[in-house]
């Protein structure tokens, strides 16, 4: 001890350099005061102990005084217990409440104990060991003019500031208490500026605060409402700083933590005015606070919230979130800003997945956060998601206005920058990124003839840039540039693209000055029009306004042609306009591309100009329309296959040593093109070619080449080599001030000059032509089958003219198809003629043709009067002349002028593919009669002609072979020129031969009309109006006939059989006519029927004749019948049911050529009968029917005595004559009959009957038996059974019938008549009709009467 006095002793004196007794003096005072200060702390805690707190509860009043004053707020407190026990004393306050200025209860304290500390002596206020609050109730309001009372205080900062800061006196009594603690608590919050807001309670609440010297540890758990979400934790730690008061917040730093397991953030904005609007958003929160001298300068959050829907601005569109995960650190410190996301990503409403990723911003802040530069990094942004939720972020108009322009896309990857200044305008800056699937949207130019902001798609890019400038790869692949205001199709597909491109930028200075350069070095560009390399260099001083100068050099492989033109600029809009026209299609290859100078000058053509514009390529196989249609107007044929040397040069065009094919043409040599493309454009063209003259006749009618030859080779064709030089000069912008000139030489050309022309066969010879016309230099030919020479070209007005002089042989004509009827007639032709042929074209297209010839040595084999002998001269003279536009005339005149053979006056409609007669006029040795209205007139007036061999040698000389009858004249009519056929003829001649009838002192009038021909014909065989109705060809829908007479012998029945055969008609496929016959008086095979009417259809599909009606009427008989003649098993058949009605059976038979053999006879016929063959020839073999006679009082007149006349009785020699019963040669004259009755059948040509009876005054006849009809023999039975008396021949007409024999009515007879049967007589009759044999046979009644009388 004494070392240790002694020690303390001697530092004191050397520190203080007193003496050892003085700091001796001064130890036993401070021992004395400290032994005095010790003496009061024990007189103050007896005090304390027993004289204060047993007396505590007397104080309240004076508390609760004390504690309002202090507070500014009412405080009541229920009951103070204090109890004692070692050094401390334990105070227990018992319902304490606060209360606002409102009366209002504003904190309720149930029970708070406290132990006092002795630190209460030492700082003069109370101070405990531990506080605890058990279930408090603490009111948190704010009132309508938003001031805030906790507790009832005011803790509004204006009120705090007047106050001096004595208010802040409890928050350092508050954080001067080693321990507080508050369990089972309950806050109610209460807004009375939000009226629709509900107050807001937390409930279970426990709060620990422990305080040091300088620390500060809190922990808050708390249960909110169902609706805000689970129990959430709030916890911190902090240090004051050194010599600051508790209370003094400001100078606190630590760490403040919250955790939120699930919370309904929703429920915020019905408390807390946000600085966004949420509206939906609930999850898990955490997040770590740090606070330094009372400001928040760092913050870390993790999120994982779902369905959340908040707007940072009113004007905003709503931003939703299906879910969001990760964490945010917020870090502030002197000088510096900075936020790292870590793992942050999100899924938004509508599907937009922002992947987990880092990403951190750091700001350098000056005065005022005023942003001094920064850095940022990323390990990956997906910019189409960047811009999708910035829409949605409050980043200001214009931000939205340019990501909505540059549309952004593409994910950044290793994004590492850094910037000095402001961060719009930063003074220095280094950006390192990699970025993939790079699109930006492009931009419009400004202003005309300016180039606009470029735009990308699928590009890579990896950057390094500063202020000075910066170097990139660039790669494109299946991507497209955008570049406006440079081409007319801004957009350019790229395949693939490779670049390193590298950029300058002046340094910043006060004064704008350098220039800025971009460069991209081996640039390998593949887009699907063409692939090559280039190397580009561009620069342009700062600030100024001009493109700035381009150096561009390259190589293309191939490039497509007919996209050449969307690679021209824009500023060469006459150079784009004619490419895109003229280049389509083919490729060019081995491109050569060289810019170099400033591009407001280009393409360089100006005179001062020094910059250099050349593009060279390899057309192969190109098509070039030289001349565009939108260029000139007009039409040009385009050069096909097109290989050779084509060269932009500044602003002109060159072709060089190029093949080509224009219409199958083959060109060589061509040279020329076009100087200057912008200004006055003059395409000039030099070249050769050769080959086919066909396809050279396309290409001058495919162009106005045509026009300028005067039309002369519009309608030509021609087959064989042909040789061209040409050159021509085209002005694009008035192509009708083109110069031409040019030479074909022809090597034997077959050549058509027009369709109705004969060809010129193996042409030789040369043709000059140029824009005023051409010229013919010793062209030959052949033509019409021998040699002719030909001469002409264009006039002086214009006009065309060409004289050709020849021989024609009868073969050459004959192969002249294009002559029409003259070719076929040569086919009659022998031998040869000269000739003179004559041909003018005018300027307007319009042909004139003349052809002379005397026909001299030329035969011709024809009917009268067409047939001329070789040695005969028959002069020719043709004329066809224009009559107006589309119109000719043809005029033909052949024989002698004084009288002519044939006379022809045609006007043509010429204007279509094919020429149309519109009417005509035709003279056959006779006056050529006037032009009719329409139609062609034919008039002829010959002495005899026959129709039948002109129709047979001109269906031979058509091709019909040996075609005769009217079909074959009207097909031949109807298989070429077909307007030359007359519709109109007038006929006259003095024999007449036509289907095979020869007419005499015929005079006919026929006239068309469409298909309808109408006859009117006096001849003396018939005279009447026939009408053919759907003629076409040989085909005849109708015929209706009204004849006053008609007179057919059996030959010309016969024929007209034949005629109207409807098997002739099924086998040439032509429909059968329909017939309407009515003859006044009809004459049949020279006898003389009288009134015929006949009404007859063939349908197409039976191919058979259907008679409706058939009737013959005459004073004596009426005949009708109906029926069929067709098909019938494989037969033509006709099959007719028929009525004769007589009226008097001898007139009939008179009429029928029999003479008179009978008187009076009335009756009637019925029957059906058919055979194989016409109407008008019966086929007797085939003949099959029945009929029926029933025939009433008559007399057989002139008959000769003896039975040899029955013999005729079924002589059917002629078939009307036995039909009516003709009985001349049975009866002698008075034999009268009272009726005759009967059935006969018919088959295979023999009639057969059993029961034909006649019933007379003087007898009966029997008759029974069979006769053939085809062999006219008979073989008959009758029996003559004289009237002896009445009851014997009435008995034998009675009784004889279709069931009763002839012998068993003879044997009846002789059991009933015996006298009778004695008297009866019975004959056979057999042979020919002509020769007919009869044998009287001893009678079976005779015989059988005889032996009666003698068995009596």
């Amino acid at each position: 001890m004494s070392d240790f006095f002694s020690a303390a002793f001697h530092h004191c004196s050397r520190i203080a350099g007193w003496p050892l007794r003085l700091c001796w003096l001064a130890l036993r005072w401070a021992l004395l005061i400290l032994a005095l200060l010790w003496a009061l702390v024990v007189v103050a805690w007896a005090v304390l102990h027993w004289g204060i707190l047993p007396h505590a509860n007397e104080w309240r009043p004076w508390l609760e005084r004390e504690a309002s004053r202090a507070l500014g707020v009412e405080m009541r407190i229920g009951r103070l217990n204090v109890e004692s026990g070692g050094w401390m004393p334990r105070l227990e306050f018992v319902d304490v409440r606060v209360l606002d200025p409102a009366g209002r209860q504003a904190l309720r304290l149930p029970r708070v104990a406290a132990v006092l500390s002795a630190q209460s002596l030492l700082a003069m206020e109370p101070r405990f060991v531990q506080l605890l609050i058990d279930t408090p109730e603490l009111e948190i309001r704010r009132d309508a003019q938003g001031r805030l009372f906790v507790a009832g205080l005011d803790v509004d900062a204006t009120e705090r500031a007047e106050a001096g800061g004595a208010s802040d006196a409890w928050l350092d009594w508050l954080f001067s208490q080693p321990e507080l603690a508050v369990v089972h608590g309950r806050i109610r919050w209460v807004d009375e500026k939000r009226a629709e807001a509900r107050p807001l309670e937390l409930s279970d609440l426990n709060l620990v605060i422990r305080n040091g010297l300088r620390r500060h540890a809190l922990r808050l758990d708390a249960t909110p409402p169902a609706d805000w979400g689970r129990r959430f934790t709030l916890r911190g730690q902090f240090t004051q700083s050194l010599l600051k008061r508790p209370g003094e917040l400001q100078h606190w730093s630590g760490q403040l933590y919250a955790e939120l397991p699930r919370a309904d953030l929703s429920q915020l904005r019905r408390h807390v005015d946000l600085p966004f609007q949420l509206s939906e958003g609930d999850g898990a929160v955490r997040a770590w606070g740090e606070i330094r001298n009372g400001q928040p300068v760092g913050a870390t959050l993790d999120l994982a919230l779902r369905s959340v829907r908040l707007k940072l601005l009113e004007s905003a569109p709503d931003l939703d979130l299906d879910h969001i995960e990760g964490r945010l650190d917020l870090a502030r410190t002197k000088g510096s800003l900075s936020l790292q996301a870590r793992q942050l990503g999100f899924v938004s409403g509508d599907g937009v997945v922002w992947p987990r990723s880092d990403w951190g911003v750091t700001l350098q802040l000056g005065k005022g956060d005023e942003v001094l530069g920064g850095q940022a990094d990323a390990q990956r942004l997906d910019f189409a998601l960047m811009a999708q939720i910035a829409q949605r972020l409050p980043l200001g108009e214009r931000a939205h206005e340019l990501l909505a322009e540059l549309e952004p896309q593409g994910v950044l990857t290793a994004l590492s920058g850094q910037w000095q200044g402001p961060l719009d305008a930063p003074l220095s800056y280094r950006v390192r990124a990699q970025l993939d699937g790079l699109a930006v949207a492009a931009r419009a130019a400004e202003a005309e003839g300016h180039l606009g902001r470029p735009g990308l798609r699928g590009a890579s890019l990896d950057l390094d840039a500063n202020e000075r400038g910066g170097t990139a790869r660039l790669a494109v692949h299946q991507g497209e540039v955008v570049l406006p205001g440079l081409f007319d199709d801004p957009v350019l597909p790229i395949t693939r693209l490779a670049t390193q491109l590298s950029w300058k930028l002046p340094a910043a200075s006060g004064k704008a000055s350098g220039d800025v350069e971009l460069r991209l070095r081996d640039l390998q560009l593949q887009t699907p029009d063409l692939s090559g390399e280039f190397e580009v260099l561009w620069k342009r001083p700062v600030g100024a306004a001009t493109p700035g100068f381009l150096d561009l050099s390259g190589r293309a492989q191939r490039a497509d042609a007919t996209r050449v033109a969307r690679y021209i600029p824009q500023w060469l809009p006459a150079t784009r306009s004619y490419l895109s026209h003229a280049l389509l299609g083919g490729e060019a290859r081995n491109i050569s591309v060289r810019v170099k100078g400033e591009l407001r000058d280009f393409p360089f053509d100006g005179a001062r100009s020094n910059g250099l514009f050349r593009v060279s390529a390899q057309a192969q196989g190109v098509t070039l329309a030289y001349v565009p249609p939108s260029e000139s107007g007009t039409n040009w044929p385009a050069m096909e296959n097109v290989d050779g040397e084509l060269v932009f040069e500044r602003a002109g065009m060159e072709i060089h040593n190029a093949r080509a094919r224009v219409l199958g043409y083959e060109l060589s040599g061509v040279n020329g093109g076009i100087k200057d493309l912008g200004h006055a454009r003059v395409l000039a063209l030099d070249g050769s070619g050769r080959g086919a003259g066909a396809d050279l006749l396309r290409f001058v009618r495919g162009s106005p080449l045509d026009e300028w030859l005067g039309n002369a080779l519009t309608a030509a064709s021609a087959q064989g080599p042909v040789a061209l030089k040409l050159g021509i000069g085209i002005p694009l912008d008035d192509a009708s001030q083109t110069t031409l000139k040019g030479q074909l030489q022809l090597g034997g050309v077959d050549l058509k000059l027009r369709p109705e022309l004969p060809p010129l066969a193996g042409a030789r010879g040369r043709i000059d032509f140029d824009r005023k016309g051409l010229q013919l230099v010793g062209m030959t030919a052949r033509l019409l089958g021998g040699d002719a020479g030909i001469e002409g070209g264009t006039q002086r007005d214009g006009s065309l003219r060409f004289a050709v002089q020849g021989q024609a042989t009868a073969d050459g004509l004959r192969r002249a198809t294009e002559l029409g009827a003259v070719a076929r007639l040569a086919q009659a032709a022998s031998g040869q003629a000269a000739y003179r042929f004559q041909l003018a074209v005018s300027k307007e297209g319009q042909s004139e043709l003349s052809v002379a010839s005397s026909l001299q040595g030329l035969a011709l084999d024809l009917p009268a009067p067409g047939r001329k002998e070789a040695d005969a001269a028959l002069p020719l003279r043709l004329l066809m002349t224009p009559t107006a536009a589309g119109r000719d005339e043809i005029r033909l005149e052949l024989g002698a002028a004084t009288a002519p053979l044939l006379q022809a006056q045609l006007q043509r409609d010429i204007s279509g593919a094919s020429s149309r007669v519109l009417r005509g006029a035709l003279a056959v040795q006779d006056k050529l009669p006037a032009l009719p209205a329409s139609g062609v007139l034919l008039q002829a007036n010959v002495a005899a002609l026959d129709l039948d061999a002109w129709q047979q040698r001109l269906g031979t000389l058509a091709g019909n072979g040996g075609t005769t009858g009217a079909g074959a004249g009207v097909a031949g009519a109807d298989s070429g020129d077909d307007g030359l056929l007359p519709s109109q003829i007038v006929l006259r001649s003095q024999a007449l031969k036509v289907a095979g009838r020869q007419l005499g002192h015929v005079t006919a009038q026929i006239a068309r009309d469409g298909a309808a021909w109408r006859l009117n014909v006096d001849a003396e065989q018939l005279a009447g109006r026939i009408e053919l109705k759907g003629v076409h060809g040989s085909q005849v829908d109708a015929v209706q006939a009204r004849l006053t007479r008609l007179s057919l012998p059996r030959s010309e029945a016969e024929s007209f059989s034949e005629l109207i055969d409807p098997g002739k008609a099924a086998a040439t496929s032509s429909p059968l006519p329909s017939l309407d016959i009515e003859v006044d008086d009809f004459e049949l095979r020279g006898k003389r029927l009288g009134r015929l009417e006949v009404l007859a259809q063939a349908p197409a599909a039976a191919r058979d004749w259907k008679l409706d009606k058939l009737q013959i009427r005459s004073p004596d008989a009426l005949l009708t019948a109906n029926g069929r003649w067709g098909d019938t098993a494989g037969r033509r058949r006709t099959q007719l049911d028929w009525k004769l009605e007589i009226a008097d059976a001898g007139k009939l038979l008179e009429r029928l050529g029999q003479g008179q053999v009978l008187r009076g006879g009335k009756g009637v016929l019925v029957g059906e009968v058919g055979w194989d063959g016409s109407p008008l020839a019966p086929h007797y073999p085939s003949m099959a029917g029945n009929l029926n006679i029933q025939l009433d009082t008559g007399t057989f007149l002139k008959a000769e005595p003896g039975v040899g006349r029955l013999l005729g009785v079924l002589s059917l020699q002629s078939l009307p004559r036995r039909l009516l019963l003709d009985f001349r040669d049975v009866f002698a004259e008075g034999f009268t009959f009272d009726g005759v009755t009967g059935d006969v059948k018919i088959a295979a040509g023999v009639a057969r009957s059993d029961n034909i009876r006649i019933r007379g005054l003087q007898a009966a006849v029997l008759v029974d038996g069979s006769t053939d009809l085809a062999a006219e023999t008979q073989n008959l039975r009758v029996v003559v059974v004289p009237e002896v008396s009445a009851g014997g021949a009435s008995l034998a007409y009675a009784a004889i019938n279709p069931a009763i024999a002839l012998g068993a009515f003879l044997a009846q007879l002789i059991l009933s008549r015996p006298v009778a049967a004695a008297s009866t007589r019975e004959f056979h009759i057999s042979g020919s009709w002509d020769d007919p044999k009869v044998e009287k046979l001893e009678s079976t009644a005779a015989r059988a009467v005889n032996a009666a009388s003698a068995a009596q």
